[in-house]
């Protein structure tokens, strides 16, 4: 599956984001890239709030693993 605007190939992690954030029910997908840039985000401020989701047990992400700092 790729981004409908950049066309860069999807991960797990892309489309969790585009679920999250901007729709819950969407069959079309932007990559986390894109979406940062619609919010006014920047990836590293993406990645921490996927991180956020991840402890809190948002099932959108994959879980964390033990490994993970």
């Amino acid at each position: 599956m790729q981004c409908m605007r950049c066309s860069r190939e999807l991960d797990e992690f892309d489309i969790g984001c585009h679920l999250k954030l901007i729709h819950r029910g969407a069959t079309a997908f932007l990559c986390r890239e894109c979406i940062a840039k619609d919010i006014g985000w920047t990836r590293e401020e993406m990645d921490r709030a996927i991180r956020r989701f991840q402890e809190q047990g948002c099932r959108l992400f994959p879980p964390l693993r033990e490994a993970e700092p």
